[in-house]
């Protein structure tokens, strides 16, 4: 399966780095087995801006789109990124450079760093369950696919700072929700479309070493008026909370 990755960022050039040197060995690998992971670095409104340089030599097939909404909407800006992947799936068909036929794009926050071998592991469990999402699930829970609850819980909750779509779903998330469960949204968008979300279990190496490091400490100001706004907006959609 051919893997792209997502990354919005808005100033914090050391997390994106440390991030990136950890998506790093995950290319090393799948370079030896098929097409490297290419991925886009969207800089929301960063200062100073940010640029592809030898910082993040550590992935070689980086792309930098600059947005300027402030505040962010961040189901926007994840949309731009699974619009991306799926322009390039176009191009590269196109052009007979890649006639890989399954696809998946990895969401991913700045300020997380990964284990090496996660991102192919969500996309083999993708794979394996015939879902639309994949994501690393709570420590010590046994690999749980949800095909009939779009609010499964918190224990078993999409987590919106890491998880992999699968391209050919075209899920997109609701811009409406700008900051706060936009991941709930496509949760329970997967199942009601019927294909359902995985929650995977990692091995103990593995989950040790997947760390976000930041939860919920930019949701401040204007962003938790906006949680707010979008707990509204959620409830109205779905008829309820997510949690």
């Amino acid at each position: 399966m051919k893997l792209y990755a997502v990354i919005p960022t808005h100033n914090r050039p050391a997390e994106l780095a440390q991030l990136l040197a950890t998506i790093g060995p995950e290319v090393q690998v799948l370079a030896t087995i098929g097409p490297e992971v290419q991925v886009l670095v969207i800089d929301n409104a960063s200062t100073p801006p940010i640029e592809y340089n030898a910082e993040y030599r550590y992935v070689r097939r980086v792309t930098v789109m600059r947005d300027e909404e402030q505040p962010p909407n961040l189901s926007r800006l994840w949309n731009l990124g699974l619009d991306w992947a799926q322009r390039l799936r176009f191009v590269e068909h196109a052009t007979g450079s890649d006639d890989t036929e399954e696809w998946a794009v990895a969401i991913l926050n700045d300020d997380v760093l990964l284990s090496p071998g996660l991102l192919q592991h969500l996309a083999d469990e993708l794979t394996a369950h015939d879902v639309d999402i994949a994501f690393p699930g709570s420590t010590g829970l046994p690999c749980y696919v949800n095909k009939g609850d779009p609010f499964p819980g918190v224990g078993l909750r999409l987590r919106g700072w890491c998880f992999v779509v699968r391209g050919s779903s075209g899920l997109r998330a609701d811009e409406s929700l700008r900051w706060w469960c936009g991941d709930d949204d496509l949760q329970a968008q997967a199942v009601e479309n019927g294909r359902g979300t995985v929650s995977v279990r990692l091995s103990q190496k593995m989950d040790a070493g997947l760390w976000h490091k930041h939860p919920d400490e930019s949701t401040t100001g204007a962003l938790r008026e906006q949680t707010e706004k979008d707990m509204a907006t959620f409830v109205a959609k779905w008829g309820r909370r997510p949690w």
